[in-house]
């Protein structure tokens, strides 16, 4: 008969076998990751961007899903912001036809760096195109970007960092404190939900985050209490594919609202 310490022995040998295949799975994962990175970048150094076929793609692909996301929200994880590959969601988003895109960096470098994807997309952008920039520090480039009448798209861009919600959070109080005609017991839990929900309007109902680990690196709660959250490895390996991929997983979504 086997003794306990035995038994002990085994299970700490099998344990550290299965951790050692973990790391080295882990691993040839992050080099083949790495390794379709570099072949991107290579790529796009020596053929350029190929948008035309990206937009067909787009184009043949969207009449199969079910429903698009009337608000898309994009949480920038521990990775610095890569505005080459943000300006390109936001050209899937208008070829998809999602009106609300918002960018949520937590660092804070997107807020005050946007102006990077502007140039970017302005490489890319089409006359047609309506895109309203957003920030709680006021529109992009000074003002907002409006073209001429009988647009077919339209698109809101908002970029939100963790200081500028904190900041709208309290002028909601502030006001609601010093509005006279709110009467003290007129300040509830609902009253203050109301107000906050319109720093972010609509609420998000999917959102794509980056790297390994699911957190929305305080994105404001009861803005995404109804909110699909999908995963993509980081942003310089996102691809045409993959964001159709996960239009697909929220088109076959079944939202339940608890009723």
């Amino acid at each position: 008969m086997l003794s306990e310490k035995m038994f002990l022995d085994i299970y700490q040998v099998i344990w550290h076998i299965l951790q050692f295949i973990f790391d080295i799975v882990d691993i040839c994962c992050r080099l083949v990751t790495f390794a379709k990175a570099k072949c991107k970048h290579v790529q796009r150094r020596f053929y350029g961007e190929d948008l035309s076929s990206e937009k067909h793609f787009i184009e043949m692909n969207k009449r199969n899903l079910t429903k698009i996301p009337i608000h898309l929200a994009v949480i920038l994880g521990p990775e610095l912001p890569d505005f080459r590959a943000l300006s390109k969601i936001i050209i899937w988003c208008l070829s998809t036809g999602i009106p609300n895109i918002t960018f949520y960096d937590h660092r804070g470098i997107l807020v005050s760096n946007n102006g990077k994807v502007y140039d970017h997309l302005s490489r890319w952008r089409k006359d047609n195109d309506k895109i309203c920039w957003n920030t709680f520090n006021g529109d992009i480039c000074g003002s907002q970007v409006v073209y001429k009448n009988g647009l077919k798209k339209e698109l809101s861009v908002n970029f939100v960092s963790p200081l500028e919600c904190k900041r709208k959070i309290a002028d909601v109080c502030r006001t609601m404190a010093t509005d006279k005609s709110i009467q003290p017991e007129q300040i509830t839990i609902n009253s203050v939900h109301e107000r906050c929900a319109t720093i972010i309007s609509p609420d998000p109902d999917a959102a794509i985050y980056f790297g390994d680990v699911c957190s929305t690196y305080g994105f404001l709660p009861w803005h995404i209490r109804l909110t699909e959250f999908f995963p993509i490895q980081s942003q310089d390996t996102m691809t045409v594919y993959s964001f159709m991929e996960t239009l697909f997983k929220f088109s076959k979504c079944e939202q339940r609202f608890g009723y």
